[in-house]
């Protein structure tokens, strides 16, 4: 098992290691600080990678029904009326 320091762990994670220790800081993301510094285990970091990715893509999945469900109007006959089968026109085309 693969331990970080805060910079290779923010390395990993591609963001300024400020954010990552905010991160450990608020217990968003598991870590363990000894002495003055915070140890990161890479599983954990691979975890919270994971865990970020899946909330994202359900909002992106919601957001993509809701704009399709907003884009298809449902159209429905007025109560009361039935619907009539068109004239074949195509004798007078």
């Amino acid at each position: 098992m693969k331990s970080y320091d805060i910079a290779t762990a923010a390395a990993f994670l591609n963001i300024h290691p400020t954010t990552l220790s905010e991160l450990a800081a608020s217990g968003e993301l598991i870590a363990a600080k000894i002495g003055r510094a915070y140890v990161f285990l890479e599983d954990d970091l691979v975890s919270y990678v994971r865990s970020v990715a899946a909330k994202q893509t359900a909002a992106r999945r919601k957001k993509k029904a809701e704009r399709e469900a907003l884009a298809m109007p449902v159209i429905q006959n007025p109560v009361g009326r039935k619907n009539k089968p068109r004239p074949d026109l195509s004798a007078y085309a």
